[in-house]
């Protein structure tokens, strides 16, 4: 049986009319890459309309300013991420090394000065996703969720849980001051549960400053038995 790519019309389809990359084009022949290669050169097939990694000010441009990885602009250019790795290499285009592949800036950030997460985004200038990857890469461990990872809202101070310790079907994160209550209680607060803050600070979370107060008949209100006040719930 002749093999797939040496069929010339079969393969100028694969290569010109669809536009499959030659490892596309192998895992369909079941052979290496470099046998399509090899093949395509010697059906004198040419270089497919849309070659803007070969001009090295365009190439630059993705890779290095705009930050876009080689298999990004392969798939932009209906090429393989070798042929455009070939060039960056043929051209010696590098990157500025990011703020966040610095490992004793990221360590001494995120786990000696336990910075928000939010904030350490904005000072690497990284998204979450690639924050996370490279503390991966550097091998510093996810900090505890106690105290850390949060942010603020309405004055509540929301704290990040991670799966393992996550109830099903709750919420990545969660009240600081309903956890606390949960853990000083022993169990799970019931839905007519409220946790007031006797202070009237919101981002007070000491078990002392804490107390359950239950909703009233009347829908959205809450009964202080501290001070005696009446408060809506939102």
């Amino acid at each position: 049986m002749i093999e797939k790519y040496k069929d010339k019309d079969w393969l100028h389809t694969q290569w010109y009319i669809e536009k499959k990359p030659k490892i596309a084009i192998a895992d369909l022949c079941g052979c290496h890459r470099q046998t399509i290669q090899k093949w395509i050169e010697k059906f004198r097939f040419g270089d497919r309309g849309d070659v803007r990694y070969k001009d090295k000010e365009w190439l630059t441009l993705q890779y290095v300013d705009r930050n876009i990885s080689a298999y990004k602009i392969a798939e932009q250019c209906k090429a393989d991420r070798e042929t455009v790795g070939k060039f960056i290499k043929k051209y010696n285009i590098k990157r500025v090394e990011c703020l966040y592949m610095d490992k004793e800036l990221f360590k001494r950030k995120y786990t000696d000065e336990n910075m928000p997460t939010k904030d350490l985004c904005e000072l690497l200038g990284c998204r979450m996703t690639t924050l996370h990857r490279w503390r991966e890469i550097h091998g510093i461990p996810l900090r505890p969720h106690i105290g850390r990872g949060f942010y603020r809202h309405g004055g509540y101070k929301f704290i990040y849980v991670p799966p393992c310790d996550r109830v099903k079907k709750s919420k990545v994160y969660q009240q600081e001051h309903r956890m606390v209550m949960e853990e000083h209680i022993g169990r799970r607060l019931r839905d007519d549960e409220i946790v007031h803050h006797i202070n009237a600070v919101r981002d007070d979370n000491r078990v002392e400053n804490l107390t359950i107060v239950t909703r009233t008949n009347h829908i959205g209100e809450v009964d202080c038995p501290y001070c005696g006040r009446i408060f809506c719930v939102k």
